[in-house]
């Protein structure tokens, strides 16, 4: 089983990919990509505006089944590629608060929520990582590395 410190770890370094993706997207910003219908369908930017307020959301999941209290929901401003990282920094500080928090004994802690079900903060901070990945392809597709 993973440790609470290397799923904080995969999760960094995806933001740290996407946060990539999304200032090489400028050109591309509100392109969207051919064909594809619902997420598939979504420019760079509608989906840089959906990860990053994803990362509120597993955060505050994460962070409500440990015992804290809701974070607040933030505003996710992606008019530009700029503003969306920006964005992406902020609330990623703000979010890693609450993960410096969790331990390996929290891992195993269940927790339901409306939109999710019932997962174990292992399998939120999992997801957390691969839809993160998901998004990342999501955005390259239509924006392609020059990395």
């Amino acid at each position: 089983m993973a440790t609470a410190e290397g799923l904080r770890t995969a999760i960094g370094e995806r933001r740290a990919e996407l946060h990539r993706a999304i200032t090489e997207a400028v050109a591309t910003w509100d392109t969207r990509p051919a064909g594809g219908d619902g997420e598939a369908a979504w420019s760079p930017r509608e989906a840089a505006a959906h990860i990053i307020l994803a990362d509120w959301f597993f955060t505050n999941a994460v962070g409500r089944a440990c015992g804290a209290d809701k974070l607040p929901e933030p505003v996710v401003d992606a008019h530009t590629a700029g503003m969306a990282a920006a964005a992406l920094s902020d609330i990623a500080a703000a979010d890693d608060r609450v993960l410096q928090r969790v331990t390996n004994a929290d891992l195993a802690t269940v927790y339901t929520g409306r939109q999710m079900g019932t997962r174990t903060v292992h399998q939120m901070l999992e997801r957390m990582a691969t839809h993160l990945t998901e998004h990342i392809a999501q955005i390259r597709a239509v924006a392609p590395s020059t990395t």
